[in-house]
């Protein structure tokens, strides 16, 4: 009887709390031997282009949108083969890599809804509440929206050495 996968969906925007969102899921991953990881950059909806009728843009921008794709699937892939370096990720393992086009936080609830995903990771920098209001913040929209669980990356913290010696096992 073969085993449910387990469904991961990952956000990058490839920052530094975007590769760490991507490294948290692949650890993720590696707890379940039948994990499906999905890892997804948004970029900016093309507007105008993508309103005008099929033929009328087909013969110029088609191209240039293609190649503009597959530019941005290599920088993607490239981008997750260096966030799971040196895991030990399961050999069943099937990672999924998906450049989408328009609103970042819409289109990874969409995915995690139609996959039916057990957890989402997204990375966060950790913004301050007026302007995470002021600008709206992708993360906090999945942790209010998600349809499962949603694992959220926040900005590494330096502590100084008094603190290091006070969280240090004794």
């Amino acid at each position: 009887m073969a085993s449910k996968q387990y469904v991961i969906v990952v956000g990058t925007d490839y920052s530094s709390h975007g590769y760490r969102a991507v490294r948290a899921a692949g650890r993720e991953a590696a707890k379940h031997p039948h994990g499906r990881l999905h890892v997804v950059h948004v970029v900016p909806s093309l507007g105008p282009l993508h309103e005008l009728p099929p033929l009328a843009f087909s013969s110029f921008a088609a191209p240039k949108l293609t190649t503009e794709r597959d530019a941005e699937l290599t920088r993607l892939d490239e981008h997750v083969a260096a966030a799971l370096d040196n895991l030990d990720l399961p050999g069943q393992l099937q990672i999924e890599t998906r450049v989408l086009a328009g609103e970042p936080e819409l289109l990874l609830l969409e995915l995690a809804w139609d996959l039916r995903a057990n957890v989402m990771v997204v990375g966060t920098r950790g913004r301050r509440q007026t302007t995470r209001w002021a600008l709206g913040s992708v993360a906090e929209t999945v942790v209010r929206q998600a349809p499962c669980a949603v694992l959220v990356i926040g900005p590494r913290v330096q502590l100084s050495r008094e603190q290091q010696a006070k969280s240090a096992p004794s």
